[in-house]
This record gives C-alpha cells, sequence and structure tokens, in this order.
C-alpha cells in the first residue's frame, strides 16, 4: 500500500520465496535466513537504539503483545504494581481487550464493558478542537503536559507502566501534534519513568516521508508497533534495556516476509519518501488546522 499496487518487484519477490519456502513458522525461537535478514532490516529502518523485532498478525494483536511486553518488563524488574497503561482520548490502537481499551474513541468501548480498569486516557492533541478558548498551540501543548502531569500525579507514578500514541493520529482524524508537543511528553515520561510505545502502523515505513514517524517528530520509543507496508504483519522493535525481558517470535509466512524485503528496497528509493516528504496534502492539513485554530479561538 505504501508504495502502490501493482509493483513487479514484489509479485516476483513473492514467485521466488514461493519456489523454496512459502510457509514456515516462528515460533518458540525458530527463525531462518529469510526472516533475520527481514529483521535486521526493520531493526536499520527503525529508530536508533531498537534490539528487537517481534511478528504477529494484525495492528490490534501488536498492540495486544506490547502491553504483555510491558506488562512482563515491569514483573522481571520486581515491580508487580507498575501495569497501567496511558492512552489518549481519539487514538486508535486496535480492537481487542486491551487494545480495545487503550482506543480512546467511545464506539470501542459501548456494550463491551471497556475500558478496561488498568487502561487511562488523557488529552487528544487536537489545538482546533480540543484548546481553551484564547490559547495559542504553545499553551495548549503546556495544558496537555499538565493534562497528564495531573493525571499521573492522581494514579501515582509507581502504578503506570507506559504511554502509547501515534506520532499522527489516524482513525481519530489524522491529526498532526501541535508544534513541540512530543518533546514536551517526552520529558514528563522520562521524569516519571514511563515507557514510550510509539504506535506506528499509520505512519511508520516512509508514509510522512521519514523512514518513520518517530523520526519526522523526533520521537526516541522505546517500542514502536508496525503493520501497514509490512505486508499487513506487525513489527515490535524493544529499546533501552526491555531486552532483558525474554522476546520471541510468532507465526508468518515467508512469501510475505520476502515481500517484505522488496517493499523496503522500494521505499529506500529516496524518491518515493522525498514525495512523500513533499506532498503538500499534509503540511495544507496541518496549516489549515493552525489557521483556523488561530481565526476562532486566538484573539485579534
Amino acid at each position: 500500500m505504501n508504495i502502490g499496487y501493482g509493483r513487479t518487484e514484489v509479485a516476483e519477490a513473492i514467485y521466488e520465496q514461493a519456489k523454496k519456502l512459502a510457509y514456515y513458522h516462528t515460533y518458540v525461537g525458530h527463525s531462518t535466513d529469510t526472516i533475520i535478514d527481514l529483521s535486521s532490516r526493520i531493526i536499520e529502518w527503525a529508530p536508533q537504539g531498537m534490539k528487537k523485532v517481534y511478528y504477529g498478525m494484525s495492528g490490534s494483536d501488536a498492540n495486544e503483545t506490547q502491553i504483555k511486553l510491558v506488562w512482563y518488563y515491569n514483573n522481571v524488574k520486581g515491580r508487580p504494581n507498575k501495569k497501567k497503561i496511558i492512552s489518549r482520548q481519539r487514538g486508535y490502537h486496535g480492537s481487542g481487550i486491551v487494545t480495545g481499551s487503550l482506543t480512546g474513541l467511545p464506539s470501542f468501548h459501548q456494550c463491551f464493558d471497556l475500558p478496561i480498569e488498568r487502561v487511562k486516557h488523557t488529552t487528544c492533541p487536537h489545538w482546533y478542537r480540543n484548546a481553551p478558548a484564547g490559547m495559542n498551540e504553545t499553551q495548549f501543548v503546556a495544558y496537555c503536559v499538565e493534562e497528564l502531569e495531573q493525571l499521573i500525579a492522581r494514579e501515582g507514578a509507581d502504578t503506570i507502566a507506559a504511554f502509547i500514541g501515534e506520532p499522527v493520529m489516524g482513525t481519530g482524524g489524522i491529526l498532526p501534534p501541535p508544534a513541540g508537543y512530543w518533546p514536551a511528553i517526552q520529558q514528563v515520561l522520562k521524569r516519571h519513568d514511563i515507557l514510550l510505545i510509539c504506535d506506528e502502523v499509520v505512519c511508520g515505513f516512509g508514509r510522512l516521508g521519514s523512514r518513520m514517524g518517530a523520526q519526522h517528530y523526533g520521537i526516541t520509543p522505546d517500542l514502536i508497533t508496525g503493520r501497514k507496508g509490512t505486508d499487513e504483519r506487525l513489527c515490535a522493535a524493544l529499546r533501552r534495556d526491555c531486552e532483558r525481558g525474554r522476546v520471541g517470535c510468532d507465526r508468518q509466512g515467508f512469501a510475505g516476509i520476502r515481500s517484505n524485503g522488496s517493499r523496503l528496497d522500494v521505499l529506500g528509493t529516496p524518491d518515493l519518501r522525498g514525495r512523500g516528504a513533499g506532498e503538500p496534502r499534509y503540511s495544507r492539513a496541518r496549516e489549515s488546522d493552525a489557521k483556523r485554530g488561530a481565526n476562532r479561538r486566538v484573539p485579534a
């Protein structure tokens, strides 16, 4: 999808791999040179410091795995009470039990007894819709930070394991963050020893012109979720000392793995990602949002 349809090189890569080994699981530590090569390439694409790749089946599955890894990580470190996850209103992270709870949209909660108790939600960083009247973009970032700080204080930093967010919100409305939002949020998380999960399902693999949305906004995540652009599979990359926990792999077809490599070949061309970075529709949406906010919320 990220590189368009009808790519001959992708079809040929699938065909060549299918002649050798069309499918084999990577369960409980099994692997082959094909998946090892792809994993190395994914790590190269990810922000600096990533260590491991874990394969699965969908975006919801990816984020469910992220939460399991975060909980396992804190158990290994002897912090059994540090398990709560902070998500954002209007964020989208899946439709399972935990991931549906992470999703900050009421339709994913109603009639499903969600969200679960361990998931908390903070302010959606949509300046135009959510900023109090008269508040400029810089002030709104400070407002979002203060809302997050208050939530952490209420719940207790020693009970909060991670914060999950999309670099640009997708299902919630294609919402780029206000300038300075991610650096300010990361300072709060670092101060309280809260892991950052960067959900790159929508933004990753060249869609913002950078390799990942994290690089576009200067985000230094502890875990990354990816899916679209990689044969509809996921990857979760880990950094810092998260690799102290035991990390394995899940199932994936090898024809798909090989086609992922060919996709990265295409995405690696300056032409394609350059068009993503220079495409005016994203920047126009960002500027239009800012202008509407200025016109409607900030006095002349």
